[in-house]
């Protein structure tokens, strides 16, 4: 039991160093989400709406991702919003307003 005792080791306060995640294929996936451009009016505002949003959240999880399980979490919604962006038809609804004037 001394022996026990005699081995261990004072702490130095510190916890041990998690390993660093990699974070670069969610940093590829944000630059390939950034240029994604709605310029000619191909996907609908909505679908591409989310997508911008999708860009500001997974900007903001570069600093707070702490697990694998929140890496893959930002990869996997960022994907959605690419994903889900919507081809618009080109038609602006009609503006049928006329048929409630008199």
């Amino acid at each position: 039991m001394q022996s026990a005792i005699d081995g261990l080791e004072e702490s130095s306060g510190e916890e041990p160093a998690e390993p660093e995640l990699d974070l670069s294929e969610l940093e590829k996936l944000i630059e390939t989400a950034k240029a994604i451009s709605n310029e000619d009016g191909k996907y609908t505002s909505d679908s591409f709406a989310a997508l911008q949003e999708a860009i500001k959240v997974a900007e903001s999880s570069l600093e707070t991702i702490e697990t694998e399980e929140d890496l893959a979490a930002a990869i996997a919604a960022l994907q959605s919003a690419i994903d889900g962006l919507e081809e618009s038809s080109g038609e602006e609804p009609a503006n049928q307003s006329w048929i409630y004037q008199n």
